[in-house]
């Protein structure tokens, strides 16, 4: 296992199944309301639907960060049995490449839905992790909690005919707006429990095709843990598989060092306690509770997608950009986002620079 992950960056992955990563977490809350707000209030996203006690889904509630993008990117449920991971695939074809795969592995399929945003199916990986995989429909129009069965050994026509008038629905619906002053572009990655990081790991290379990005053993300081993405030349990971419950979290991505520091600051501001901040090599991160204990990690990737994982430094965001940029040396790809930030920092020297 540790033999795979230092030679990660020379692996190639398939492309058959491929999915286009995470973009949206089912998570516990108590009162879904309630906790909608600490989303909303701290993480300015929008609260796009929900539901009340007494529905099919009981008390939930839906929020996005780009409700014109993502019909949602966190879901929150009083029911634990809802909570799940959800990988996005680019067409409808891909959505029956990897439930056919499923099915070849006699992997149970727990359920197969038409949600009106999203065609999707359910299982559960090694660890009993729920996990969706969906291709977005282009259908805006529905609030969400919808679900309706979706039979997936219909014809495309048949089932793309269920669609076509949403869309022409949805062309109706105004735009939404949502504050973007500390604004987070979306979940990037998640942290899960596996019970045994390097196994749990084959499962989604095999099943999802995402490549070994990093990982440790047990007795290493984060114990024993696997890295995974779909895209390595972009997210270095994007599933976080630890031994640990403890370390199980939802990353929320930021598009600068400045929105980090807007971030952090609207935490203290509101006495949100914060558990640490953290230099990852390939991400500066700080770490806190929301309403309900769900570690919450909101970073800024740096570029730097050479740094093993897991690795993490003290970071001290009291200290100047140019102090916290000066370590960094990010692979060619991903060079533009530092060298702007760091271009930034530069005196201006008018014409004849």
């Amino acid at each position: 296992f540790l033999d795979e992950v230092a030679g990660a960056s020379r692996t190639k992955t398939a492309t058959a199944c491929r999915n286009t990563g995470i973009h949206h977490v089912g998570v516990y809350a108590k009162d879904p309301a309630a906790s909608a707000e600490f989303y909303r209030d701290v993480l300015g996203m929008q609260i796009v639907g929900g539901s009340v006690p007494g529905e099919p889904f009981g008390p939930s509630a839906f929020l996005s960060s780009r409700p014109d993008e993502e019909s949602h990117e966190v879901a929150l449920f009083a029911n634990r049995a809802l909570s799940h991971v959800a990988f996005k695939v680019a067409s409808l074809t891909q959505l029956r490449s990897l439930y056919a795969r499923l099915v070849e592995r006699n992997i149970k399929i727990r359920f197969v839905s038409d949600h009106g945003v999203s065609f999707a199916f359910y299982f559960a990986d090694r660890d009993g992790n729920l996990i969706e995989i969906y291709w977005p429909t282009g259908d805006l129009s529905q609030k969400p909690p919808h679900m309706e069965r979706l039979d997936l050994s219909q014809p495309d026509e048949v089932l793309l005919k269920k669609i076509t008038a949403r869309q022409s629905q949805s062309a109706e619906i105004p735009s939404r707006e949502v504050s973007g002053s500390c604004s987070n572009t979306g979940i990037h990655h998640v942290g899960l429990y596996a019970k045994d990081p390097a196994a749990s790991a084959e499962f989604y290379k095999d099943i999802l095709d995402m490549r070994l990005s990093g990982g440790s053993a047990q007795g290493e300081p984060f114990g024993a843990t696997a890295f995974l993405s779909s895209r390595p030349d972009e997210e270095h990971h994007e599933i976080a598989l630890f031994a640990n419950p403890e370390l199980v979290h939802i990353a929320f991505k930021v598009s600068s060092l400045d929105r980090l520091r807007a971030m952090y600051k609207r935490v203290v501001e509101k006495l949100i306690p914060i558990k640490f901040t953290a230099d990852h090599g390939c991400s500066f991160a700080i770490y806190f509770d929301d309403f309900d204990g769900n570690m919450i990690e909101v970073y800024w990737p740096t570029g730097n997608l050479s740094q093993k994982q897991p690795h993490m430094e003290r970071l001290d965001l009291s200290q100047p950009d140019k102090v916290l940029l000066r370590n960094i040396t990010p692979r060619p790809a991903q060079v533009v986002a530092v060298r702007k930030a760091q271009m930034e920092l530069r005196p201006h020297r008018g014409e004849n620079r």
